[in-house]
């Protein structure tokens, strides 16, 4: 019995990259199968509901201390506390 398995094109580009790695962060994936991040990412979880991946997701907070000076945000134009990602 042969199991087929319909690919799209991006998809085989992550598999391809997959297959020479074990783990990669987002950005490392879309460097290596030469897409976007998310156009990697969106083949990975379509591989992840073939069965042919996995991903683990994790969340990572950083907090950073501001000053208080009488109200909580003082300075909106470089964006507001909590809003950085790293």
């Amino acid at each position: 019995m042969t199991l087929t398995i319909n690919l799209t094109n991006n998809e085989k580009r992550v598999l391809l990259a997959l297959s020479k790695k074990d783990r990669f962060s987002p950005e490392d994936l879309a460097a290596a199968s030469e897409l976007s991040t998310e156009a990697s990412m969106q083949s990975a979880f379509m591989l992840a509901e073939k069965g042919l991946c996995e991903i683990k997701e994790t969340v990572t907070t950083t907090y950073k201390p501001y000053k208080r000076r009488g109200t909580v945000c003082t300075n909106f134009a470089s964006g507001a506390p909590g809003h950085e990602i790293r």
